[in-house]
């Protein structure tokens, strides 16, 4: 393999094609343990590659230089510029990891054991002492008290119950909508380009193929006007990187209209819809937000400041869209001045890296968190202006019928989403045995289990 040799990294959505050099490869692989790798794989890649977008983003620059001092061995200087990063913003678990190894190889092992700590204090799993740059330290007491704290992560719990099995494996959904209106759900197939109803036990076809459906991902129900709102890309295929959203009558159960975007490289993947019928779509391959005006697809907000943006919702106010981009966090955007701001996580508060899907359950957000591990359902307490995460709650860690949670929909007090989305082995092999979803149903009213209870699950 040559430098010049491409990766495929999964993407959420779709695989895309990244090159890099090899050598970055050696460094920092094989991955760690514990994350979900193709996710975690499209993570770690999007932070290697952010400086290349985002040159005045001081935490990438000393990122970047970070590696560069990785590559040369150069390990005193690697630590210093990681706390530079860290200092300068970074907030992401790996960062954080790549920190207690450059401790580790420098002899500081205090330091790499802290900082192996704070990793565990987010709650998620990773597995250092399959690291042989943690061989300093992997025999020292404190260093297996650290392992045993991660393997408490993947402790699970079980909130969730099965509510809807969808036989027809062949669909893979994604996308998932409520209709209050006759209390009927609709499933949009990522595999299948198509959209499913589904009511009293039985599943119908919604959409006809002369639609010209891509991917059916994100969805949202206007119940005022009863509309259907369909995100959908070509995630393979001659027409890959093509995207728009599709607009459909419930009451006469047709297709409207369709408002595509330019050819290009695009990947809509979350629609948004106010009370007054505004739309907006995120575009997680080209980094934007857009927003259907005049029935055309216009730029709101992008290619600054995300990487890859995926779920949204509004504020109880519909003055602000919360944007989850699934390295760098939650931003928040004033949609009258287009200001944006990353949400600030309170101390002692877990991680929100790798969110998929976002929802307002409300005033609380409910996020989807595919991207570290275990898989994880976040109930995230924001402060009244806005701008901080006071507190975040683990709803649901490592159900057994995860991996891969990915897409909801909020009912009144409970939260349906699909718990077992084959979306990610299907993109990467779409000869893979694929599996009956799983729709889970999860209470929002009920008190959330504590870190003890939920590592004293059984």
């Amino acid at each position: 393999m040559s430098c010049s040799d491409t990766i495929t990294a999964p993407h959420p959505f779709q695989a895309r094609t990244v090159s890099f050099s090899v050598s970055l490869l050696v460094a920092y692989f094989p991955f760690p343990g514990g994350m979900n790798l193709s996710r975690a794989m499209h993570v770690f890649l999007v932070i290697l590659l952010f400086a290349a977008f985002a040159k005045a983003q001081t935490a990438a620059e000393y990122f970047q230089q970070a590696n560069e001092a990785y590559e040369k061995k150069d390990y005193v200087s690697n630590v210093r510029l990681l706390e530079k990063s860290i200092e300068a913003g970074a907030d992401h678990p790996m960062i954080f990891y790549f920190l207690a190894r450059g401790y580790a190889l420098t002899g500081n092992r205090d330091a790499a054991v802290l900082w192996l700590n704070k990793i565990a204090d987010l709650g998620v799993f990773l597995q250092p002492e399959a690291d042989e740059k943690f061989a300093s330290i992997h025999k020292s007491r404190k260093f297996e008290t650290v392992v045993k704290r991660f393997q408490d992560n993947l402790k699970p719990t079980d909130s969730s119950k099965p509510a809807i099995t969808m036989k027809d494996k062949d669909l893979v959904p994604e996308g998932i909508a409520y209709d209050p209106a006759d209390q009927r759900f609709y499933f949009g197939g990522a595999a299948r380009p198509e959209i499913v109803a589904y009511k009293d036990g039985k599943f119908e076809k919604f959409s006809k193929p002369e639609d010209g459906l891509w991917s059916a991902l994100g969805m949202k129900i206007d119940s005022r006007t009863r509309t259907l709102w369909v995100a959908s890309s070509a995630l393979a295929g001659e027409e890959k990187g093509k995207s728009g959203v599709f607009q459909y009558d419930l009451k006469e159960r047709k297709l409207t209209a369709k408002y595509l975007l330019p050819d290009g490289n695009h990947g809509l993947g979350e629609v948004v819809v106010d009370s007054k019928g505004n739309v907006y779509a995120t575009d997680s391959v080209s980094p934007a937000i857009y927003f259907l005006n005049k029935g055309k697809l216009e730029l709101l907000l992008g290619p600054e400041p995300f990487r890859s943006p995926q779920g949204a919702c509004l504020s109880p106010d519909e003055k602000i869209l919360f944007v989850a981009d699934y390295s760098r966090g939650i931003f928040a955007v004033d949609l009258e001045t287009k200001k944006y701001w990353k949400l600030a996580r309170a101390d002692k508060t877990t991680t929100v890296a790798g969110i998929d899907g976002l929802y307002l359950h409300k005033k609380d957000l409910v996020a989807i968190q595919n991207g570290v591990q275990p898989n994880r359902v976040l109930k995230i307490e924001l402060s009244a202006d806005h701008t901080k995460m006071e507190r975040v709650d683990i709803l649901e860690s490592n159900h057994r019928l995860f991996p891969e949670p990915t897409l909801g929909v909020v009912v009144e007090n409970d939260f349906y989403y699909i718990g077992n989305s084959m979306i990610g082995p299907f993109l990467e092999n779409p000869k893979v045995e694929l599996k009956p979803a799983a729709i889970l149903k999860l209470p929002l009213e009920k008190k959330p289990p504590s870190r003890q209870e939920r590592q004293g699950y059984n």
